[in-house]
């Protein structure tokens, strides 16, 4: 599964694009390194990841033991906790309610991948 999740109000919490010669890429804040722990602690949540300012771009695969739904609402339910324990900065509501996935087939899983990895240079365009 596809998934995009964006912060409340699409507040730019999670980092900023830099370009480097030929290269873009996410210098991550302090709330986009929790974003960044959380989901390589999940069972669920694949390699592919990217955090962009305001939003996430992951692959996710599910057990029979727990709902998609059940891994987003854990998911940004452990994020939140974590920025308002661990920040000091005024932010009360990290995610706006809901979520965009898409159910990849098998061979769909390369290209997510490959459109995942361009996110930050096509942010500068």
């Amino acid at each position: 599964m596809l998934i995009t999740i964006c912060t409340h109000q699409r507040r730019p919490l999670f980092g900023v694009i830099a370009r480097d010669e030929q290269l873009s890429r996410v210098e991550l804040t302090v709330v986009g390194d929790i974003v960044r722990q959380e989901w390589a602690s999940s069972s669920a949540a694949s390699d592919a990841l990217m955090i962009m300012p305001d939003h996430i771009h992951g692959i996710v695969r599910v057990g029979r033991t727990r709902s998609f739904a059940a891994f987003v609402r854990g998911f940004k339910s452990a994020v939140t906790s974590r920025v308002r324990q661990e920040t000091i900065d005024e932010v009360r509501n990290v995610w706006q309610r809901g979520y965009h996935d898409r159910i990849l087939r098998e061979d769909d899983v390369i290209a997510a991948r490959n459109y995942i990895a361009a996110n930050p240079a096509r942010w500068l365009l």
